[in-house]
């Protein structure tokens, strides 16, 4: 599944991601995420230029940041930014699931100084006023 991710066809990307978001729920898959590289093909496609490949790479990294190793590795290979670029989005899903793994990262007490630094704590709040209640919600929680 992660060599899919890597698929010039962004429904392979698609399926591919939502494969690993499912998969990531479980705590053996979850922790070999970091260890297979999984994690960095994910962070590529928050850039990616469709909005369902975007979407489900979030949801994916929604549930691979649940544990603690994949929490480290998101930061590390930047995806507290790749995160927070995706905020900006007019996709809810997409900011939700952002949202989400923004908060699940903040494992380390440097994490919130380095959302702060990229404009982060703005997007979040600017969120918190969304019509939908999940992105809300999310994004509140995300600030706490």
């Amino acid at each position: 599944l992660i060599s899919a991710l890597s698929s010039k066809a962004s429904l392979v990307q698609q399926h591919s991601a939502r494969a690993l978001a499912t998969l990531c729920l479980s705590d053996e898959v979850e922790e070999q995420m970091s260890d297979s590289n999984g994690l960095k093909p994910l962070i590529f496609l928050l850039g990616s230029t469709n909005m369902n490949v975007q979407e489900e790479s979030a949801k994916a990294l929604r549930n691979c940041s649940l544990h603690d190793k994949n929490k480290l590795e998101i930061v590390k290979l930047g995806g507290v930014k790749a995160l927070l670029d995706t905020l900006v989005l007019p996709n809810p899903r997409l900011q939700e699931h952002s949202c989400i793994a923004l908060r699940n990262s903040f494992v380390k007490e440097d994490i919130p100084n380095e959302v702060g630094a990229l404009g982060g704590f703005k997007s979040l709040l600017s969120l918190a006023s969304s019509t939908d209640v999940r992105v809300a919600e999310s994004s509140l929680w995300a600030l706490c």
